[in-house]
């Protein structure tokens, strides 16, 4: 197996046809070996960019139970005053 953009003398292992498509002599077994290899890294690719998506939703979430947690005690505060009118409360509640 080998990298043909680090080989300087790739021309040995490369070859055009005449039709122009262009042929690239392999060991065998190479492509069972990058496969082995490819799977697990596509993997850990996939499950990172998962991840970072679940981050971002967890801080989203965690923010916005901030705000409803900021919101349950001014509803509290407005229940437990007697100065709060109905349709405060009512508005109050519909907020959360």
């Amino acid at each position: 197996m080998m990298c043909l953009a680090c080989d300087a003398d790739y021309a040995s292992v490369v070859s055009t046809a005449a039709d122009g498509t262009i042929q690239i002599k392999v060991k065998s077994k190479s492509c069972d070996n990058l496969m082995a290899n490819c799977y697990d890294y596509m993997d850990a690719r996939e499950d990172a960019g998962k991840q970072t998506k679940d981050a971002l939703n967890a801080r989203k979430m965690r923010k916005s139970k901030g705000s409803l947690e900021g919101l349950t005690a001014k509803l509290e505060a407005c229940l437990d005053d007697e100065t709060c009118s109905s349709s405060d409360k009512a508005t109050k509640m519909a907020e959360l």
